[in-house]
């Protein structure tokens, strides 16, 4: 019998559900795959009580990478196209958009392709972009792009009046208000001249809260 929920395609952790797993116990599991590229069977409630994040032996095998700004890069497009937690994930995963192969579940990869193709990132107003948007995360349709190349490429995401993160316009004409949510309230960020500069105050912010899981508008 099919487990109620189905988890197939999301993110927790380390970890992304592949298939429905045997009984443990009388209790549903899930067929996971780890970043490391390890597979490892977990236990419904172990997933979605966060207490199983990871393979458990692939502490060294993210090359290092925890913290940087690969791995932010690397973990949040793996979010955004395979979890459907992220709310970003109707604009990407839920478009059909996905990572290559041997991107999904090893981040040196990534890195070293990236590296091998673009060279490094050329600048602080350059950010990881696809060329178009309608394909994959994948060699080929990857670009180092400056912030105003990346807002044009960007869809434009529905009801909402800016497309970064966390900035809405400001009922004062050509102002732009700066917000984050934390903790389950809403934090005012200030009211900015421009969306970049607001834009740059969630970052800030979110960074300050979050750290390395933080999502960046300017990784």
């Amino acid at each position: 019998m099919p487990p109620k929920i189905n988890l197939r395609g999301q993110t927790f952790g380390h970890l992304t559900i592949q298939d429905q797993g045997p009984l443990l116990k009388n209790r549903t599991s899930w067929i996971c795959l780890c970043v490391c590229g390890k597979i490892r069977t977990v236990a419904t409630d172990s997933l979605r009580k966060g207490s199983t994040k990871g393979c458990g032996s692939c502490g060294k095998k993210t090359h290092g990478l925890e913290g940087t700004i690969y791995y932010r890069w690397w973990s949040h497009i793996r979010e955004r196209c395979y979890s459907r937690k992220c709310k970003d994930f109707p604009n990407y995963g839920g478009r059909g958009i996905k990572m290559q192969p041997t991107w999904k579940s090893d981040a040196g990869q990534f890195k070293k392709d990236i590296l091998n193709d673009l060279g490094d990132k050329p600048g602080p107003d350059f950010s990881l972009d696809r060329i178009d948007n309608n394909k994959n995360y994948e060699q080929g349709n990857m670009r180092w792009a400056s912030r105003s190349e990346q807002q044009m490429n960007k869809q434009k995401p529905k009801n909402t009046s800016s497309s970064f993160r966390g900035v809405s316009k400001s009922i004062t004409p050509g102002k732009f208000r700066a917000h984050i949510r934390y903790d389950g309230k809403v934090i005012q960020l200030g009211t900015f001249c421009s969306e970049d500069a607001a834009a740059r105050a969630y970052d800030i912010k979110a960074l300050e809260t979050r750290g390395a899981n933080a999502r960046l508008n300017f990784p």
